[in-house]
């Protein structure tokens, strides 16, 4: 069993000994710049303490051996009859080891306060860097399973990483100059009992590097099943995931999917502590004997000589040379260890966002260039008109085109519905509307402006949607709806803008949630959801509806719609649609449906077949000129 053990820790770390999330050379500049930054006047109070701490093992061993010596003095002059005369070098022995040891005690708090605080301080300007590095990301980005791997791979000891590669260093410089010292000491006495005292600890040293090394593999070879195994721990801890669970019993499988992840961790887990103890107590075993017979050297070498101080100062270095052997070789190891978990955030860092081609053009830059026209109304002069000319694309990583060649029209102030099966390309649309996207081929005009010369801001304050897998956000019912234009519901509520809770409350009657601010206790400061104390719970279609309240809260002049309805009833998805039709201002509605009561509302549709386009029109003329739309009409009117 045990070396069944060995070889999974083997086979999950000898691809990855060589590779790293990041070059190494980029994370050290990476996080020297960070450290720098964050700390260089308590790096320097760190180094100067640092040197002074480095010497003061060597004041201890000649100390030691110089007060044994003045007590081994004082005991002979004793016993021939002689005053007793603890001489002076013996008192400025004993003040020098005093000295050196609370000297060492005060550095060593000082030195762990000042790297605590540094340490927190890193801890939280890499977080908020990752953050503000995740805020760039594009939708395509968090649809890729490479981007959740190195974010995983990403934990919140990041900071605690970034100072360890200048701890490392500094316990080395500070493991080097005690160990020049001591042995400096201990070679003025004997040169081979210092050079032993040296080697020794050395074979226990690499034992704990290849201990860290081996650790730090399995870790990072972990990460797609550490996210599988959070991912079932989540769905058994989900509130809305627990109806299905419940209904198709998948409490078990997702259990026995977790422990079996779990188990295969403990076995990695196992298999790493049964090779410590063989590889790493093997090699700390060497270091044992190896001080053992130092000791046992410097016992005859004291003999011989009547050396007794010198003896003392012998034990004593032994007792300090495994530590500082080994705090200077992990020093020095240490960097290296610590600068692979660097690597994984500087990969995260280092990230290029996916490129999306905007420019600066606004939204009505053509408006200042074409002719009027006449049979445009004052309503529709501030919709936006959207255009598709030959237009394919094929999502990145795969080779599969979703979209080919489509063209199609949608004209301002008119509400167009999007219509076909699913996976022909409907909300594929939508993203490339949304600017999520880049086309493969082909050109999206918005406004007559070609939508790689708008920028995404401008795209943005302009256009709004509500996407089929919507968010539940769990916060207020008023910031629920205020999310629309970026902001809580509080700003919202105290803001200069008069109108701002008046259009909170409009959007809510225009989705047939008015009377939801009277049902709550809290009204709109009512937390949604159950993840939070007090919280209340929402039907799925009251969630729909309140989403769409949000989408309309932003008063846009471009509404994307991808399948508004699906979780609403008849009757609520008649209102919303009257309400929204009410709206008193510009808007043009992008609708993506398969229920033929929602298709019923738009005044254009557009059929969409394994990516092509084949039916536009209204739906009366494409019952008479699309015979897959009439087959889809005609076989959901017969399922009803």
């Amino acid at each position: 069993m045990r070396n069944t053990q060995t070889d999974d820790v083997k086979d999950s770390s000898s691809s990855l000994a060589s590779h790293h999330a990041a070059p190494l050379g980029v994370s050290l500049k990476r996080a020297l710049s960070m450290l720098y930054a964050t700390g260089r006047f308590s790096l320097l109070a760190l180094i100067v303490m640092t040197l002074i701490r480095g010497l003061l093992p060597a004041v201890q061993v000649s100390s030691i051996s110089e007060l044994v010596s003045a007590v081994a003095h004082d005991a002979t002059r004793t016993e021939s009859g002689s005053d007793s005369h603890f001489y002076p070098n013996g008192l400025w022995a004993l003040a020098l080891f005093a000295g050196a040891l609370i000297g060492a005690y005060v550095l060593e708090n000082v030195i762990k306060y000042v790297s605590d605080q540094l340490t927190l301080r890193l801890s939280y300007d890499t977080d908020v860097d990752l953050v503000h590095k995740l805020r760039t990301f594009e939708v395509q980005d968090f649809e890729s399973s490479t981007t959740y791997d190195a974010i995983q791979r990403v934990d919140s000891s990041t900071g605690s990483h970034i100072f360890g590669l200048f701890d490392s260093a500094r316990s080395a410089i500070q493991g080097v100059i005690a160990i020049l010292g001591v042995v400096t000491v201990i070679a003025s006495w004997n040169i081979w009992i210092a050079l032993m005292l040296l080697v020794a600890p050395i074979p226990a040293a690499i034992a704990t590097f290849q201990m860290q090394t081996k650790a730090y593999d399995i870790e990072y070879a972990r990460a797609p099943k550490l996210r599988l195994a959070a991912y079932f721990r989540a769905l058994l801890t989900s509130d809305a995931a627990r109806k299905e669970i419940k209904i198709f019993s998948l409490e078990k499988l997702f259990e026995q999917g977790y422990i079996k992840l779990r188990k295969i961790f403990l076995q990695q887990d196992r298999a790493l502590t049964v090779w410590n103890l063989k590889a790493s107590g093997g090699l700390g075993l060497i270091s044992v004997f190896a001080n053992v017979g130092a000791v046992i050297v410097a016992t005859f070498i004291a003999l011989q000589g009547n050396g007794v101080g010198e003896l003392a100062g012998f034990i004593s270095a032994t007792s300090q040379m495994n530590g500082l052997v080994l705090s200077a070789f992990l020093g020095v190891t240490g960097i290296y260890q610590h600068l692979l978990y660097v690597s994984n955030w500087v990969a995260v860092m280092e990230m290029n966002p996916s490129n999306i081609t905007e420019g600066t053009c606004t939204m009505y830059d053509s408006e200042t260039t074409e002719k009027s026209d006449a049979e445009d109304s004052i309503k529709n002069r501030n919709a936006i008109s959207v255009e598709f000319r030959n237009v394919s694309f094929t999502y990145p990583g795969t080779d599969r085109q979703v979209l080919d060649n489509v063209s199609f029209t949608i004209e301002k102030g008119t509400t167009t519905a999007l219509v076909g099966l699913n996976g022909s390309g409907k909300t594929t649309v939508c993203k490339l509307i949304l600017r999520f996207y880049e086309p493969t081929k082909g050109e999206i005009l918005l406004n007559t402006i070609p939508i790689q010369k708008l920028s995404r801001k401008e795209i943005y304050e302009h256009c709004s949607a509500l996407f089929q897998d919507f968010v539940k956000f769990e916060r207020s019912l008023g910031d629920n709806i205020t999310f629309g234009r970026g902001h809580v519901f509080d700003d919202a509520d105290n803001s200069d803008t008069s109108n701002s809770l008046e259009d909170v409350r409009a959007s809510l009657k225009a989705v047939g949630l008015f009377s939801l601010e009277q049902q709550l206790p809290q009204g709109f400061h009512t937390l949604l959801g159950r993840r939070f104390e007090g919280g209340r719970q929402l039907s799925i279609g009251q969630w729909q509806r309140l989403a769409t309240a949000r989408a309309l809260y932003k008063n846009p002049s471009l509404l994307v719609l991808d399948e508004p309805t699906a979780s609403v009833d008849a009757v609520s998805e008649q209102a919303m649609f009257e309400a929204i039709a009410d709206i008193d201002r510009p808007m043009t509605v992008l609708l993506v449906a398969h229920r033929f009561t929602t298709i019923s509302h738009a005044q254009h549709i557009i059929v969409l077949d394994q990516g092509r386009v084949v039916g536009d029109g209204d739906h009366h003329t494409l019952l008479d000129s699309c015979k897959f739309y009439a087959d889809m009409y005609a076989a959901q009117q017969g399922y009803y």
